[in-house]
């Protein structure tokens, strides 16, 4: 795994200052908060770099998008339209932005292996909802859960991939790194911060642009959904019924505004010599996501 990956971060813990007093003084609650107000100054300071203000903007939109299909979903409901009711794609509505929404709020204040942790929770679930569109067992399953180990109605991911096969382009890849980021791993969670010098500084300003570009990956993979969720909504407005005033010019222009976004935050990352990897990596996952599963 590349630099950017790996979690374990350098802090001023050696030999010659592990005397109790020394110790205590560099490892507790308010030295802790003290490291990362230091953080949340520095990463405001490098946005420029890590692109943090472009990514609220694009899930600003996203969420706008997703109250407009809920909205459309309603009248669809209302007026008695075919619809096939997914509990899992609606709710996934909401809380595929809520957890984007914590990402960015960690990632912010330096908590880049907390905000790693929501990554492949927000994955499985955009997975999970768009193969319900597949397989109506999942939702029944989604709904049925009970508390606890309920095996007849456990959700699992690799149910999916299988079924999936060569259509799951690079998602399983992805997917063990996320892994990897979730469980006791080198590469989960993080150790206290040090960013006294210039090299640490740096070294965390990478760490965080690689979270980041995990939190612009799954955006990515959640306008897809969206674009897929409009598809099932348009016949409120098209076709039997007039246009719901100025939705389907406000869809387009969100759409073209997020567009735009994800542009430049591309030339973000060449300007900054992303390594070309990392950048094939997003572009892969979010393809893969969008193939035609059916």
């Amino acid at each position: 795994m590349s630099k950017q990956q790996r979690t374990v971060y350098v802090s001023d813990f050696n030999e010659t200052n592990l005397s109790p007093d020394k110790t205590e003084s560099q490892f507790n609650f308010y030295q802790l908060e003290k490291e990362h107000t230091k953080a949340f100054s520095l990463i405001k300071k490098f946005d420029y770099v890590i692109d943090l203000e472009r990514m609220k903007r694009i899930l600003d939109n996203q969420m706008k998008l997703a109250a407009i299909f809920t909205k459309q979903l309603s009248l669809k409901e209302f007026r008695g339209l075919t619809h096939d009711s997914n509990i899992l794609v609606e709710a996934n509505l909401w809380k595929t932005p809520v957890i984007l929404h914590g990402m960015l709020f960690l990632i912010k204040n330096g908590y880049f292996g907390s905000a790693r942790v929501l990554a492949r929770q927000c994955f499985e679930t955009l997975i999970y909802a768009k193969y319900s569109w597949l397989d109506k067992s999942m939702a029944t399953k989604y709904s049925n859960k009970k508390v606890g180990y309920d095996q007849s109605n456990n959700l699992t991911i690799n149910y999916v991939f299988k079924s999936l096969g060569q259509k799951k382009g690079s998602l399983q890849t992805k997917y063990s790194k996320l892994c990897d980021f979730d469980h006791p791993t080198i590469y989960s969670q993080q150790l206290p911060l040090s960013l006294e010098s210039v090299e640490e500084k740096r070294y965390f300003i990478d760490l965080i642009s690689y979270t980041t570009d995990l939190l612009f990956t799954l955006m990515l993979m959640n306008l897809h959904f969206l674009n897929l969720v409009n598809r099932q909504t348009r016949g409120v407005c098209f076709g039997y019924y007039d246009d719901v005033p100025g939705k389907s010019a406000r869809i387009k222009k969100l759409k073209t505004d997020i567009k735009n976004e994800i542009k430049a935050h591309y030339k973000v990352r060449v300007k900054f010599q992303t390594p070309k990897e990392e950048i094939k990596e997003i572009k892969m996952t979010a393809r893969s996501f969008s193939r035609k599963w059916a």
